[in-house]
Parts: structure tokens; sequence; C-alpha cells
């Protein structure tokens, strides 16, 4: 095992963390924390509670010493606190009993970032109005945990793991999840999660390197900026700080428009983290600090080789920034600093170690790093390469590692600009994700494209050089943490390629999700090379709930395996077998759909295993079996990870495999794997691919086999016609020599059910059980017909017969009626599943109106959808589909949705919550009661199609700003259910109009624009 793992798990193995030190710029003694903290407290009296206190000790904010004496107000204070404030005490242990309580703060000169303002800024505006993160049952993360593992392990291991669970279910596993409950509960949490610190631990904690192993990296394609007449080094490097200048002021400011995604706001916190921050290494545990006021930072970091400068860059023009750099790059080499930008490369407690070594060294020392630590950020101006010419390859090494004494790899942004002006990033991940870089990357190019800062004149930039007092330690440190660094960064290695033969448009017109078949196919790809299945996750972005950041999508599903197997084990292309093989595919990417919606919903199994783990080591004692076990240990190995992200002016993206396992201790053997990290971005005619990996592992060879593997897809989804007409044929003869059911052993299969064995071994039930064997099972091709009589004359044998007939029909299906059945099934849910996004988006415009008619409509527009696509279906069939599909649909717009409206909704909103509303129905009753009130096909046809006029109508603001009126609450219940009365809505509802001239008025604007769309659905 690579040497910074081995003394990153030597430094985990403490299980209580001693009280951080401090930060120390002025008196290295002093420092101390501040805030509310969940904490390990020692109880008053016993307690079966387990300690809750994993820290929110996230964001610092970096202050003076000198005025320590009291918390100041802040800028960004608010009564709804966006980051909870948090205490340090110290942790013993000589305390085993332990209890959640808050403490009391202590006054010091470091705070957590303030919370926003009470004036809630055009950043905020979406805030308040986002919903937490919701905490998944016990039951459900175990269930979709048993399901993910048992790809991964033996039958054997398999039944083990299954033992595990029932135990942790029915012992600690409750205790543990009602202290996340408790958590969750916590008033301090509103603003955040149950996950929110944990989150924070799972970074700071770790003690491998940042550099290399977690740190994002990327390369901006050069063509992006060449329409604005940027040429060279310092040009780009004066454009680009001069631009991120005012990004981050809009941050500061708190004017950066808010985040949406597909009619969704998202959380905005992690933007105030990316400006004037840094993570700063500690002894077990790092933390993340802040300025106190970045709007008074003027400053960036600027580094040429080894020697770094402070540049004071705000209010200057591009001229004078460009001046300044200039001046750097032709500033005398002979002034060579110290390399100490290279220990931010080593391994954190080492770190921690060696930048307390240089705090005691001398103030100089304490200024230079709080000059680095408080700075908006760093941008890297590399010298020229010595041995070759620049190419993409040697971009993204710039990107990663470059060389690692030029580097500061603790801060949220660091730009690198070449010789030959190739833009890269490389960012420290703890205080935020891909899409507020990727944010920042947009508003950056639009920016340089046409800007609004200064091109010229203005004052000088003040350049200051960085200095370093060391002594022989530090520059022994300097030298061995440059020697580890040049070692890790040889060992990196990558690849990249571009599949051009097709893209995203391609599986679309399949009926392919394009993200769900790419993962299927990095499965595929690994077994090609590897000959195993693997944990393998992609990563779902859960921004739109308070404080939301990530959770991990498992790919490795019992479908993949299927759909894997069925190409490895050589039938999968054949003649005989390619539908089945499509239908294969068709299974695993709708499982994978489906549990990437369910993770950015808030409903993945990492995140809440993970926090339960940590709940159970810290309480101390024995780990349970389901935490110690193969199943759990494979799972959570990092083997194989990816992330899909779309932006189209970034060339590379490069993020490695972190082998942050947290089951891995380093005092058990692990079987190793060949682990790697699969960047991918899908675009309409092609996919970027990016493979990274670390010395062992043949990125190249991978990438071979992730081609072959696009291709087999493509393969298999086209087919040839005359083969799928020869499978159909094959399949009619199967179907006419259907063998007799053998009731004996249906009966016995009927066993192992409980509620059937139940039933059938109740004496009332005899006569007809009996009948059922006589007739050998043709009487349950329709049973309630059947024996309507029996039925009739005992409600007793009714009630049991609801229960035990339905289920034998079901068992005498046929095999190759439940093929034809599971196809059919898996084509309806994905049609379901795709169509109940467009419902959302109406009744996301139409919360007000919610009711019972708005949600039958909803299970109307589902059914019909799948009637229509679908005729041979039955009605009870699309009934058990739609009540599945859209049942978190349902919940979403009508049990969780606060009355009020959307922003800015109009007059008399405020009084909805006094109207009475009908609690809504459940499914069924929607459901049944929709097929009792429709008479034609034809008539739910035309319902369909206004709903859909109506779902396009809503795309219009004007419109829908009058839809949200609560006046129209009477009229939009009519629309809702009967919209073919837009045909001539003015006659319609000239009775609802007669008496309200101010309805009336509404109407006579609206309803004539709803008719015109009927007439003109093409508009």
């Amino acid at each position: 095992m690579d040497a910074y793992i081995a003394r990153a798990h030597q430094a985990r193995s403490s299980k209580w963390k001693k009280k951080p030190s401090n930060l120390g710029y002025n008196n290295p003694q002093s420092y101390s924390w501040h805030g509310r903290l969940l904490v390990f407290v020692p109880s008053s009296k016993p307690s079966s509670k387990y300690a809750v206190g994993t820290g929110a000790r996230a964001i610092m904010s970096l202050r003076d010493n000198n005025n320590n004496t009291s918390q100041p107000e802040s800028s960004l204070k608010s009564e709804s606190e966006f980051s909870p404030k948090k205490t340090f005490r110290e942790q013993t242990d000589t305390e085993p009993e332990v209890e959640y309580k808050p403490v009391e703060p202590k006054p010091s000169s470091i705070q957590i970032m303030a919370p926003p303002s009470p004036k809630i800024n055009n950043m905020y505006k979406n805030q308040a109005t986002l919903p937490r993160l919701p905490l998944p049952s016990l039951e459900a993360t175990l269930e979709l945990f048993l399901e993910s593992t048992q790809t991964l392990v033996s039958p054997l291991e398999q039944q083990k793991n299954k033992s595990a669970v029932a135990s942790f279910l029915s012992t600690t596993g409750p205790t543990l999840h009602e202290s996340l409950v408790a958590i969750d509960n916590d008033p301090a949490n509103l603003q955040t999660s149950w996950f929110h610190n944990f989150h924070n631990d799972m970074y700071m904690e770790a003690r491998f390197p940042t550099y290399i192993y977690k740190n994002p990296a990327g390369v901006l394609k050069t063509e992006v900026l060449a329409s604005s007449g940027i040429s060279g080094q310092i040009d780009l490097a004066a454009h680009l700080i001069a631009a991120t200048i005012v990004f981050m002021d809009s941050v500061i400011n708190e004017t950066l428009e808010p985040d949406v995604f597909k009619g969704f706001p998202l959380d905005m916190l992690q933007y105030s983290r990316m400006v004037a921050a840094t993570r700063i290494p500690k002894q077990n545990r790092d933390v993340y600090a802040k300025a106190e006021d970045p709007s008074k930072i003027a400053h960036i970091i600027v580094t040429r080789g080894s020697n770094f400068y402070k540049i004071a860059v705000k209010n200057k023009s591009c001229e004078q920034i460009k001046s300044a750099l200039n001046s750097i790059v032709n500033s005398d080499e002979t002034l060579s600093q110290p390399s100490v930008g290279v220990l931010t490369c080593d391994n954190r407690d080492l770190w921690a170690t060696n930048r307390e070594t240089l705090l005691n060294q001398s103030n100089k020392n304490r200024n230079s790093l709080k000059d680095i630590d408080e700075a908006l950020f760093v941008i890297c101006l590399d010298p020229p390469l010595e041995a070759s010419q620049e190419s993409l390859s040697t971009a993204m090494r710039a990107a990663m590692h470059g060389n690692p004494r030029h580097r500061w790899f603790d801060k949220p942004v660091q730009l690198i600009v070449t010789a030959e002006g190739k833009l890269c990033s490389n960012a420290e991940h703890s205080w935020g994700d891909g899409i507020c870089m990727a944010r920042w990357g947009e508003e950056l190019v639009k920016e340089i494209k046409t800007p609004t800062y200064n091109l010229t004149g203005g004052e000088p930039c003040a350049v200051e050089l960085i200095e370093w007092d060391t002594n022989e330690k530090l520059l022994r440190a300097i030298e061995s943490a440059g020697r580890e660094a040049d070692l890790l960064a040889k060992k990196w290695v990558c690849a990249n390629r571009e599949f051009t033969e097709f893209g995203s448009s391609y599986l679309k017109a399949n009926g392919f999700s394009p993200d769900a078949t790419l993962q299927q196919v990095l499965q595929l790809a690994y077994r090609k090379m590897h000959t195993v299945s693997v944990s393998q996750y992609s990563v779902a972005a859960t921004m739109a709930f308070k404080a939301g950041r990530n959770d991990r999508i498992r790919s490795n599903t019992p479908e993949c395996k299927a759909f894997v197997d069925a190409v490895m084990g050589g039938e999968g292309e054949t003649k005989h077998n390619l539908k089945q093989t499509k239908m294969l595919l068709k299974k695993a990417t709708q499982r994978h759909s489906g549990l990437s919606q369910m993770c950015s919903m808030g409903r993945g199994i990492d995140r809440h295993l993970y926090c339960l783990y940590k709940l159970a080591e810290q309480r101390g004692g024995e780990l349970e079996d389901i935490f110690t076990n193969k199943a759990f240990t494979t799972l959570m190995t990092d083997t194989m990870c990816s992330t899909n992200l779309n932006v189209d002016f970034i060339e590379a993206m490069m993020v490695n495999p972190a082998f942050s396992d947290f089951t891995n201790d380093g005092g058990k053997e692990k079987e190793e794997l060949a682990k790697y990290m699969c960047p991918y971005s899908t675009f309409a005619d092609r996919v970027k691919f990016v493979v990274c990996g670390f010395e062992g592992v043949d990125c190249e060879k991978f990438m071979d086999c992730i081609f072959e593997s696009m291709k087999a897809v493509k393969k298999i989804i086209e087919g040839k016609e005359e083969e799928q007409e020869g499978e159909e044929e094959e399949e009619k003869k199967e179907q006419k020599t259907e063998p007799e059911p053998n009731m004996r052993q249906i009966m016995a299969s009927a066993m192992r059910d409980p509620d059937l064995a139940n039933a059938l071994g109740n004496p009332v039930l005899q006569p007809i059980v009996n009948e059922i064997m006589k007739t050998n099972g043709k009487c349950l091709q329709n049973p309630l017909e059947h024996f309507k009589t029996q039925l009739a004359a005992s409600p007793e044998l009714a009630a049991m017969a609801m229960v035990l007939l339905p289920k034998l029909s079901a068992l005498l299906v046929p095999p190759s009626k439940k093929k034809e059945e599971e196809e059919r099934i898996a084509h309806v849910e994905q049609v379901v599943a795709e169509e109940a996004v467009d419902r959302v988006e109406i009744a996301s415009v139409l919360k007000d109106t919610v009711d019972k008619v708005e949600m039958k409509a909803v299970v109307v527009e589902a059914v019909n959808i799948v009637e229509h696509q679908h005729e041979q279906k039955t009605r009870e069939f699309v009934k058990s589909v739609v009540n599945e599909a859209i049942q978190s649909v349902v919940e979403e717009i009508v049990l969780n949705q606060e009355p009020g409206g959307l922003e800015g909704a109009g007059e008399g909103t405020e009084n909805i919550e006094e109207e009475e509303i009908d609690p809504p129905p459940s499914i069924d009753e929607a459901v049944m009661e929709t097929v009792e009130t429709e008479e034609t096909v034809e008539k739910v046809d035309s319902v369909a199609k206004y709903t859909q006029i109506l779902a396009r109508a809503m795309k219009d603001p004007a419109i829908a700003s009058q839809f949200q009126n609560p006046k129209l609450r009477p009229i939009m219940a009519k629309i809702m259910q009967n919209p073919t009365c837009l045909r001539d809505p003015m006659t319609f509802f000239k009775n609802d109009l007669k008496d309200d001239p101010e309805l009336a008025e509404i109407a006579a604007t609206l309803l004539p624009q709803l008719a015109n769309l009927i007439t003109n659905p093409n508009r």
C-alpha cells in the first residue's frame, strides 16, 4: 500500500480526537475555537443514546488575534442560519456514556462563516424555500444495500451479509438511526441536514494528500477565448484575474443569479466558500477557514516557480494587472524562495506539523501564511516546459500536479496558465462540487467575451514577494515532501479520447438514457479487462436541498450484471439472444435511472450508511457485523468511480479514486482490484472519456475496452430486423407448445408465500382449493367470476379468496407469458417515468390550486399516456404501474407542498392557508374514480390532448402568472378536471363569471389565450 495511505490509516486509528490547535498567525499559543458544535459531552446519568457529535466544524473565519474579546457582528447574519454555529469542547476517553447537548460558545478570535444577512440578496432569494434533505428509513437503506452487494460477493458471503443486516435491524441499528433523527431534528441543523456535519468530517478527517488523490482538475478549450483577441500567457492571465474578480464580487455582494436546474432552484451556500478561503491542516482533522469579511480582501496570490507574490488587484484595470504580471515573470530568479508550497502535497498530519513549525519560526512566516489563506484565489504562471512541446496531455498534467513546488493545493480556486497560454484549474474539494466550478467557468468565459471590467488606465498594482524563514528541519521537510510528490505524480496515469460514433441524441432516439447507458458501458468494460464485476458509483447532486452536496448512485445493480453476463457469456450478440440482451440493457438502464432519481431526491444509501458507521465507531466497542463483513467493505471500496459533467468549454476533466473507503483501517488484508476514475461528458454526437488511475493500471487499454463496449452497445441497440423476426417466430412456436401447468408444483411454490400458506391451510378454503386442482388451474383464468357464487355466500371466504386467487393466477402464468409481461412492464415504466416529469412541471406552477381534482388530473394524464401508447394493456395493469411510478410525484405535489404559491404570486396568496382543501385521495382511489367516470377511449385521448396543450401554456410566463391568482382557483379546478372546456371557455364559464366582475376581467384575458392555443396548437 502506498506510504501516504499507510500513514493516513495510522493517523486514523485514534477514535477520540484531541482539541485542534490554533491557526496562530500572531500568537500561536493563544488561538481557540468558537461557535456551537455537536460534541461528546459526559452524561449526568446513563443514556442509551449514542453520541451524535461528528461536528459541524466546517468553516472558520480568519481574524486578527488582537480582537479576540467577543464575536463581531457580521453583515451576513439572519434568523435563518444557513451555517449553524458550533463550539469545540475537549474530547476525552474516560466517559463512555454520552449524549447530545449543545455547548455554550467561548470567546475567540476565530469564527465559523457567518450566515446570510437579514436582507435576503439575490443570490439567496430561493434559499428559504429549499426543502431539507430527507432522511431515508433504515429499512429502505438496508434493502437497497442488500441489492447493491449481491453482485459483488459470493452467494455464501451474501448470505452472511443478509444475516448481519437482519441482526443489525433487530438490535443496534434502530438506535443508531434514532441518533440521526435527533441530529436532523436539532434546531441548530434546521438550515442544513442530518448529513452536513458528517460530510465535513468525511473530507476533513481524511489524512491522505488532497494533492492528486482528491483535488479535481480541468483544462479549458483554447478556442473558447480565441475570438476575444487574447494571446499569450500574460495577456490571458490578466483577463482571467479581472474576470474572476467580477465573478467573486457577485458572490461576495450576493448579487449572483441563483442556480436553477430544470425549474428547481439549487442551494447556493457552496459559492460563498470558494472566495478568500482555504483548507488548513490540523492533526487528525483539518479545518476550513474563510476571511471574516471577504469584501475587504483585495489581493490574490500569483506563483512563478517556487516564488509566491501578493498582488492587490481589486478595482485594477486589465492593463495594470498585466503590467504587474510582467514584472513578476521578468523578476530576478536569484531571489528564489524555499518551495514551501510543496508541503501542501504531503500527508495531512505531516503538513499540519510542518505548518506549526512555520508559524513558530517567525512573524514573517505567520504573515505569509495569513496572506495566502485569505487571498481571493491563486493563479500560477508556469515556466516553459524544458523538454517537450505543450499538448493536451501536458496540460492535463499541469492541471493535476504540474511541478508541485509551484502550487498551493489547499485553495478552493487555483488557476494555472501554461507558458503557451493553456488555461487549467485545480480545486481543493471539501468546500464544494463541480457545478460551482462549472458555473465559475461559464461566467468567466462570458465576462471575458463581453468585459465589464476596465481594460486600461488606473493605478498600478502593488506587488509583494511572499518570503519565508526556514530552518534545517523545514528544509528537510520541503525536500522530503517534494520527493514524495514527484513520485506520486509519476505514478499518476491518465488517458483521454473522444468517441464519435454516436452520442446522447442516438441513445435518446432509441429510448435509452445516455448517462444510464454509459454506466453499463463502464461496468462492461471493466469485466472485459478484469473479468469481474466491481463496486461502481456515479455522483448524484443533492443541491436541490438546503446545504445539499451529493450522494452516490450504485451502478453495480443485479440488472447491470445480468446484461454484462449476457454479453460476456458469448450469447449477448448472437442472433437468438439479440432481442433479449437489448431488453436486459433496457432494464439495467431503467434501474440506474430510478436509482439516480432516488439519490438526487435524497434517497441514496451511501451517505446514510456512512453516518451509521461513524456513529457506531464513535460509540466505541466492537463494530456490528454489517460494518465488518466482506460485502460492506467491498461495496464501500472506491474501485470504479465516475462522474458526468457536460460542460462544452472544458476540454478535459480529471478526478481520482481517493482510496477513501472509510472501512479500510489498514489492519486487514483486502483484495486489491484495479481502480479507475472515469469522468465523461455526453454531447449530442459524441462522448468524451477520461480515465485516471495510478501505476499498475493500464488506462489506455481500459479506454480500448470502453470503446469496444460502446460499439457492442450500439450493435445490441440496433440489431437486424431479420434476426428479430426470426426470434419472434420461435417465440410463437414456444407459445403453441406451452406445456400444461403442473398444479402440484404450482401449489408447492405457493406454500413458500406466508399469506398463501396460511390461506391454503384454512379449512374454509378447501372447496376452492379442490376445485382448482380438479380443473388443473383452468378456473384461475378468471377466478372471481368462476367462484362468484361461493364468494357471495360467505364474506369470510371472499376475504381470504381475494388474497389467494390473484396470487395463484400469477403463478399459473407460463414462462413465455411472464417474459412478455416483464418486457411490457419495463417499457411502460420507462414511459411513465419520463412523462411524470412533465406532469410535475405543470403541478409546480399550479401548486396554489393543488387539490383532489388536480391530483386526479395528474394521474389521469399518466394513465392516458400509457393507454394511448400500449392499447393492449388493461386498465388494472396500468393502475399498478402508475401506483408506484408517480407515488413520489403526488406526495411532493400534495402532501409536502406548503401553500402560498410561487414567489411573487400576487395579492391574496397569504390567505390560502385558511382555505379548506379536501385531503388527497390515494392513487388507487384517483385511478378507479377516473376509470368509472371516463366513458370512452376517445374522451381520454381528448383529455390528454388538452392537458398537453395546458402544459405548453405554462411555459408562457404571462399565462403562468395569471394561473397563480387565487381567484382563479375554481376555474382552474374545472379546467384540470375537464380540459376540453377550453374549446369554448367563455361560454363554459359564463355562470362562474357573471357575479364577479374582477374574476370576469381576469378570465377575459386568460381564457381566450387558452382557447387560441386549442385552435392553434402549433403556436
